[in-house]
């Protein structure tokens, strides 16, 4: 390769209307240096509404999303954009002709998810029928055109502390901002989406100054060094904080179980030094006292009962036997009292049956009336059965009386047996509440026991100096808070020694400053803003100094310095917020320092009108306008394919991100 060849240069652009047939909507060729992408805003003759006239929504953007999607960005605003085509062009994509270091690539990427590249291929020849057949792998194609436009010309690929491999998708995000952002920081590059890198805020930098040869090997091993004694406070400031919380806690949870079981207020002090005033160790001494004293008086009550219980249980059994015999006699009453009620039924069944008798004797062959035995019979019966009736109804009313009696000496016995069992029942369950009471106070106490010994460790803690393991942690905080400082020194003093290759990249970026009448300070380990112009404030200035600091750096890489790949991507560069002197400037310094570094290629979308040199052929490579669908990028009008997002914040403190 000479040394004016390009790193990275993207020589044609097609956009695909179908694959079969193949057609073509537009096809754009670039070239070496400036490239500008102009969407003319109409004059009013031109145009019926400030919409129209206006040179937005043509497709500029959009052609900065394809250029990205050929080099094999892959991110969230890129996929917007060919999802959205895919529904108007399914077989649609976007094809390219890329030059990468000594060699030459034709890729195709879809709208849909199929992309493909080849060696040494052009645009046509990927729609040819082997095409398929000779193509490489879309990664392939990404990897290879990483290593030759950048990544073989750094001496090392791993960012300090976190040892992440820059890879080329991390490098494109810078070369080609998203234009949502507005060039608001210098290393803001991504909207709505990551760059890839796990820190957002300390990484950016970090791959600017390895991409450009800025990172010594010392400030990375100060960088480690300090990131690592960073981790290390971090965890003894953890320490220390649990250690005293620990602390703290502990005499917390403390007082509020004294105060718990003691059963007083937070306000009433947990020791006093006065004999006679009230303290939370004196409230549990008198607690404790009381549960003691109350569980002696149950006691006693228990032994009492006890006593109690066995008479009981002697009465009972007593008067068990009692209610027995009662019953014995009761029911042998009640026995003789059924016997003879029988006999005297049997009697007068006897009796009614004789005296009832009619018809004929089967025997006699006379009427019953008129038998002289059953008349015999019947006098008989009548006197009989009226004596035997007498006496047992007499014996009947004997045993009714006799069984009234023992029935009642009965009740009343088991009377007395059922206020035996009563009073045993309740000395029972009084005997067992007097034990649950005892019980409980005996675990009250010994809770109070353990509360009384941290009642003694609080005291102890209170009045003892600083424990050890305390003093320790402080101490391992200060001595890691002064190696941290010491460090953050060694690595300044590394940065501060300017290499040569500082100097190049801050002459060439002073350079470009002094054409704007203003002299610029380059400061590489800049977290935030690496190139300033010295007294040129507002916000018009800081959008140059971020597009002046990204010239300088891509010249840089075209000069053969660093691994810089010599393209950059600047899609609306935020013109509005320049006057129009300032950005006629700046487009005409960009045309200057592309001649002189043959190497270099800009790609640049505007609405502003360039400079009149640089409106036509071949600085202006496409001019887009809403004066006809054929004046649009993609030929017809398509609902916008951006999705505006809120630019994401980057105030993030470099502890969240570590």
């Amino acid at each position: 390769m000479t040394d004016h060849a390009p790193r990275l240069r993207i020589d044609r652009l097609v956009i695909v209307e179908s694959r079969l047939p193949t057609s073509f909507i537009r096809d754009v060729r670039l070239c070496a240096g400036l490239n500008i992408i102009w969407a003319e805003e109409l004059t009013s003759t031109e145009g019926t509404t400030e919409v129209e006239r206006a040179g937005h929504g043509v497709g500029k953007s959009t052609f900065s999303l394809m250029l990205r999607a050929v080099l094999g960005d892959d991110g969230a605003a890129v996929k917007t954009m060919r999802n959205h085509l895919a529904d108007c062009y399914g077989s649609g994509g976007i094809a390219a002709e890329v030059v990468a270091g000594e060699e030459r690539f034709a890729v195709f990427r879809s709208f849909g998810a199929q992309s493909l590249a080849l060696r040494n291929g052009t645009v046509e020849s990927l729609f040819e029928p082997n095409a398929k057949a000779d193509a490489i792998d879309f990664s392939t194609y990404v990897t290879a055109l990483g290593e030759q436009a950048c990544l073989q010309h750094m001496p090392t690929r791993a960012l300090p502390v976190t040892g992440q491999t820059v890879e080329w998708e991390h490098v494109l995000c810078w070369v080609a901002r998203d234009q949502a952002l507005g060039l608001r920081q210098y290393f803001e590059w991504r909207n709505d989406e990551r760059t890839g890198l796990r820190r957002k805020v300390k990484d950016p930098p970090a791959l600017v100054r390895l991409v450009l040869g800025l990172l010594s090997n010392s400030e990375a091993k100060a960088e480690e060094r300090v990131a690592s004694i960073n981790n290390e406070l971090s965890t003894a400031r953890d320490t220390l904080r649990s250690d005293e919380q620990r602390g703290t806690n502990t005499r917390s949870i403390v007082e509020t179980q004294l105060r718990a079981w003691a059963g007083v207020s937070n306000s009433l002090q947990m020791v006093a030094d006065d004999l006679f005033a009230e303290s939370v160790e004196k409230e549990t001494q008198r607690k404790a006292r009381q549960l003691e004293t109350r569980n002696d008086e149950d006691r006693t009550l228990v032994a009492a009962l006890d006593r109690e219980l066995v008479e009981l249980a002697a009465d009972i059994k007593t008067q068990e036997r009692i209610v027995e015999l009662a019953k014995a006699r009761w029911e042998e009453t009640v026995a003789l009292r059924n016997k003879d009620d029988k006999s005297l039924k049997e009697i007068r069944e006897r009796r009614d049956k004789l005296l009832t008798l009619s018809g004929t004797c089967q025997y006699g062959g006379v009427s019953f009336s008129e038998c002289s035995y059953v008349q015999a019979q019947r006098d008989a019966v009548k006197l009989t059965a009226k004596r035997d009736i007498n006496v047992l109804t007499k014996m009947l009313e004997e045993h009714a009386d006799r069984e009234a009696a023992e029935k009642a000496d009965y009740e009343r016995e088991v009377k007395a047996l059922s206020e035996f069992m009563d009073a045993r029942e309740n000395k029972t369950k009084h005997r067992a509440n007097l034990s649950l009471a005892i019980e409980r106070r005996l675990r009250q106490l010994g809770e109070g026991d353990a509360v009384r010994r941290s009642l003694t460790q609080w005291q102890e803690s209170h009045q003892a100096p600083e424990t050890e393991k305390l003093r320790d942690a402080r101490a391992a905080v200060v001595n890691l808070e002064k190696k941290l400082e010491a460090a953050k020194g060694a690595k300044l003093a590394t940065q501060q020694q300017m290499s040569e290759r500082e100097r190049q990249i801050a002459a060439r970026a002073s350079k470009l400053a002094k054409a704007f009448g203003v002299n610029g300070h380059y400061v590489p380990s800049d977290e935030k803003r690496p190139f300033q112009m010295l007294g040129a404030d507002g916000d018009a200035y800081t959008v140059l100094e971020i597009l002046l600091c990204d010239l300088a750096c891509a010249v840089d890489g075209a000069s053969g310095g660093g691994a810089h790949p010599g393209l950059l991507i600047f899609d609306c560069p935020r013109e509005r917020e320049m006057s129009p002197h300032l950005y006629d400037r700046f487009l005409t310094l960009v045309d200057e320092v592309c001649k002189a570094a043959p190497g270099l290629q800009v790609i640049l979308t505007t609405t502003t009108a360039p400079p009149g040199l640089l409106r036509e052929p071949p600085k202006c490579i496409l001019k887009l306008s809403r004066a006809s669908d054929e004046n649009m990028l993609l030929k017809r009008r398509i609902e916008n394919l951006l999705a505006r997002a809120t630019p994401l914040s980057r105030d993030t403190s470099d502890e969240e991100e570590r």
